[in-house]
């Protein structure tokens, strides 16, 4: 992968290039602004972490199912 610039990483996930740069100081990296250049350990991070959230979303989604059926059912 090509270095990219934080702006250009927030724009492929669809988040603003301060939620980016905020994710990233949660990560450990330094990024001083959304021109600071994001490397492949950082995007592989980001990716990481996009993944858990993806797959903690799916799984509040699949349990309010459950519940919403099991309402159903009652009724």
């Amino acid at each position: 992968m090509e270095n990219k610039r934080v702006y250009q990483v927030a724009k492929e996930f669809h988040i603003s290039s301060e939620a980016l740069i905020s994710m990233l100081r949660d990560l450990k990296f330094e990024t001083k602004s959304h021109m600071s250049v994001v490397d492949e350990k950082m995007f592989t991070s980001i990716k990481t972490q996009f993944d858990k959230q993806h797959d903690a979303a799916i799984k509040d989604i699949q349990k309010k199912k459950k519940i919403t059926e099991a309402i159903r059912k009652k009724i």
